[in-house]
């Protein structure tokens, strides 16, 4: 597995169900090293406390090797990294690999 593109968001309020809400899901690369916390990822907007972020949701990883599935289904979005929502896009994770408990090294961080 290898870290192609770190993202995060700044809080951006929306129309939700009729309701304006704060959300981070929309995450940006960055060109910096960000600090991977306990319970969340430094500078990274979590507006739902209750659903995201917390010591077993701080950071989102999603596989690059999706994206080709999704581009072609909604080939006209404009495709960046980030655009699931997850701080961290990495390239070569197969999540049938992967189980309940996995521990994995990130630079210094262990999640």
């Amino acid at each position: 597995m290898k870290i192609i593109s770190i993202n995060i968001a700044k809080p951006t309020t929306i129309i939700w169900k009729g309701k304006e809400v704060s959300t981070g899901i929309f995450k940006e690369p960055i060109d910096k090293p960000v600090y991977l916390g306990s319970e969340k990822v430094r500078d990274d907007e979590v507006s739902d406390r209750e659903n995201h972020g917390g010591i077993y949701q701080a950071c989102y990883i999603y596989s690059s090797d999706h994206y080709a599935y999704w581009k072609n289904k909604y080939p006209n979005l404009h495709w960046t990294w980030g655009m699931f929502g997850e701080n961290l896009t990495v390239t070569g994770l197969d999540e049938r690999d992967i189980c309940v408990g996995d521990v994995y090294r990130v630079g210094e961080a262990l999640v």
